[in-house]
């Protein structure tokens, strides 16, 4: 492959990783949206299933997310060696790996919160 050939594959691999951060994010925010509408009057056996659809789901866009950030690294490496730059990109795929991480427990806690201010009596007007 040409070092050009390389630099566009680097930057279609840092596209797609993009698409797949939205995507994580935009079933986040889905996961939070249904958590305050509807946690606290779902069954266990829902609760259950919408967990398990959310993680399961937050899993897998996830690592595939981070195997394209790993492979845009890379490909990037090689293209700063190829012409030979001094700015060469660092593979910090665990920062990404960790903000995963965060936004799938902080979201759990989210529904964990409204499910018990339901049980105890908590004051929100639905």
């Amino acid at each position: 492959m040409t070092p050009y050939e390389i630099a566009d594959l680097a930057e279609s691999m840092g596209a797609n990783f993009l698409t797949t951060f939205t995507i994580i994010v935009s079933l986040t925010t889905t996961y939070v949206i249904a958590a305050f509408m509807a946690g606290a009057r779902l069954s266990r056996f829902q609760l259950t299933v919408v967990n398990l659809c959310f993680v399961t789901s937050v899993s897998v866009i996830g690592f595939l997310s981070l195997q394209m950030f790993q492979r845009a690294t890379v490909m990037a490496q090689r293209t700063a060696a190829e012409f030979d730059t001094q700015l060469v990109p660092r593979d910090v795929s665990w920062i990404i790996a960790v903000l995963y991480c965060g936004l799938v427990v902080a979201a759990m806690v989210f529904m964990a919160s409204v499910r018990s201010d339901s049980n105890h009596g908590g004051t929100s007007e639905r």
